[in-house]
């Protein structure tokens, strides 16, 4: 067997204490490292709050569509609530990715995915507000 294969070796030496037993001492143990995953878990989870927020937007867009005759101004305020509760659900997600962010930083982790799902977020609330203005005529 070539050296450069042979299994890594633990010598152990017996030796003798004063009472006569036999203690046995390891040399050179490898140190043990343990690896712990982190998950962030806010005291305010602003990304349920998002889903809330979503969830009533869209129900009540489908409440508005069924109960009443979609046309006319019924027709743009479904719209544009949907569109607004899109946009505030982007912002609370982005107030969830702030959090994390600053969670990353504080634990010596990368915090670049979740800087670029603030600015996505971000964008995709300004839209969503735009959308909801244009839908409700206001100049």
């Amino acid at each position: 067997m070539d050296s450069q294969n042979k299994p890594e070796q633990i010598v152990i030496h017996p030796k003798q204490n004063l009472e006569g037993n036999v203690e046995y001492v390891a040399g050179n143990q490898p140190t043990q490292i343990v690896y712990v995953e982190l998950k962030y878990n806010p005291d305010t989870n602003y990304r349920w709050w998002s889903y809330g927020v979503l969830a009533f937007g869209i129900v009540i867009y489908l409440l508005i569509l069924f109960t009443t005759e979609f046309d006319g101004s019924f027709g743009l305020i479904a719209n544009s609530l949907c569109c607004l509760s899109i946009s505030f659900a982007a912002f609370l997600d982005a107030a969830f990715y702030k959090g994390k962010s600053e969670w990353q930083t504080s634990t010596g982790q990368s915090n670049k995915g979740s800087t670029v799902s603030i600015i996505i977020d971000v964008i995709l609330g300004l839209v969503g507000f735009v959308i909801a203005v244009i839908f409700l005529g206001v100049p």
